[in-house]
């Protein structure tokens, strides 16, 4: 069983197939934070960085907002970032069928 507490927590099929209560509301919790921090920095923080910096934003899509924070140098990688996105939505949408499949 793997638990956050523990340093060298191991994440195994048998601990994934028969989550403990504490153990399913622990990754619950971290979907839906990280799934709200993407979403946060998406709809506020960028938006917020680039008007503070003289955009219009309104105009902008979001992969816009990410390449002229890339090029103002605020954002090291729009591409690493629309890569966490995509992580993001997989985690979020991504229902696993099988024990192997979770791991």
């Amino acid at each position: 069983m793997f638990s956050m507490t523990s340093p060298d927590a191991s994440l195994d099929v048998q601990a994934l197939e028969q989550p403990g209560k504490g153990n399913r509301r622990l990754l619950d919790q971290f979907a839906y934070r990280y799934t709200r921090m993407q979403d946060d920095m998406g709809a506020r923080l960028i938006p917020a960085i680039l008007g503070a910096l003289g955009e219009d934003v309104a105009a902008m899509s979001a992969l816009d907002r990410l390449d002229r924070l890339e090029q103002l140098a605020w954002l090291p990688s729009a591409d690493e970032w629309s890569e966490l996105r995509r992580i993001r939505n997989e985690f979020t949408h991504d229902y696993p069928e099988t024990s192997q499949d979770k791991v």
